[in-house]
Formats: C-alpha cells, structure tokens, sequence
C-alpha cells in the first residue's frame, strides 16, 4: 500500500510539475514528454517490486483499487498474500 501511494505521488508531483509554465524544467517539448513518461516508467517500476512478495499484478497507481484487492484476498482467507 506504501509503495503504491508513493508510485502515485511521483507520477502526480511530476506530472504536476511539467505541466506548469513556472515549474517546468525545459521549454522543450520532448524533454516534457521524456520526464512524464519516466515519471510513469518510475512509479509502475516502484509498484512493481511489490510483485515479488504479493499475488499483485502490475501497479495499478491507485491506492483505492489495491486496497481492495488486499481487502478481498484477505475476505476470501489468503491472508498470507497481504502479509507484506
């Protein structure tokens, strides 16, 4: 659930920050649409080292929607799925 918010805090700020005329880090908009789409790469790649220990498949970058996949392995008793 931590890495999952966070993937998403990383993909928002900066997404966030190269849309912004005052943030941005280069007028040029293939720099933009570089640092966007790593941004991207970098929060997926962040959810997916939760693969390793969770039945999780790639992140979702939404901390709603994996909360209920915890929530309904742990209804449906494997509890040992969410353990990390």
């Amino acid at each position: 659930m931590i890495l999952e918010t966070l993937g998403s805090c990383v993909l928002v700020f900066l997404y966030l920050s190269q849309t912004e005329e005052k943030t941005k880090l280069s007028s040029d908009p293939a720099i933009t649409t570089a640092i966007i789409s790593s941004s991207y790469l970098l929060a997926v790649m962040i959810g997916y080292s939760m693969e390793v220990y969770c039945k999780f498949s790639l992140s979702s970058l939404n901390p709603a929607i994996t909360l209920g996949q915890m929530s309904t392995q742990t209804m449906d008793g494997d509890i040992g799925a969410t353990h990390y």
